[in-house]
């Protein structure tokens, strides 16, 4: 799927939840769909989250020892699989999954899906319009691009490395 394509879906989740404010509200837009949010402390510290589709109900499992924003980010890429992969049941998804690189860089995660869900991750957290409008207020003020990553990444209550990459991915900002 392209880039294109999964940032048009997450914009089009966002519309028909109502959620034009940051943070995004990722409760709001699981209940809408009638997914079930559950943190689980893991015993495996490299498992962040799992999503599990039934008839009956959608259950997206997040680990609890994560901190808040990685927490979102799992919750985030958790719902990209399931808006973007209706043909499969269960994903459970570990560090590795989750890494965020450049979505223009193959070398992790390691599968398409996975990248895919990454991609819906950062365009649901972080929309377009909003990050590049709150970028460009932020830089008219702030010289420091570093101290402009640090606002909108607790605007947006994501990581730093998080809102770095989108900016990047936004050609906001270069490498």
């Amino acid at each position: 799927m392209r880039i294109q394509d999964i940032e048009r879906r997450a914009e089009k989740v966002l519309t028909e939840s109502n959620t034009d404010t940051v943070p995004v509200d990722l409760h709001k837009i699981a209940e809408k769909h009638g997914i079930m949010i559950s943190e689980a402390p893991s015993k495996r510290d490299d498992i962040s989250g799992l999503l599990i589709k039934s008839k009956q109900k959608t259950f997206v499992g997040v680990n609890a020892f994560h901190h808040s924003n990685r927490k979102r980010f799992t919750i985030a890429h958790e719902l990209g699989h399931y808006f973007l992969h209706k043909n499969e049941d269960t994903f459970v998804d570990n560090n590795e999954n989750l890494e965020l690189v450049k979505f223009r860089d193959n070398t992790a995660p390691k599968t398409q899906e996975e990248r895919e869900a990454n991609c819906f991750a950062a365009a649901l957290l972080m929309p377009s319009k909003s990050v590049t409008k709150h970028f460009c207020a932020l830089t008219e003020v702030m010289g420091d691009i570093t101290e402009v990553i640090e606002k909108l990444s607790d605007k947006y209550e994501v990581s730093h490395d998080a809102m770095m990459y989108r900016l990047i991915n936004l050609k906001l900002i270069r490498e």
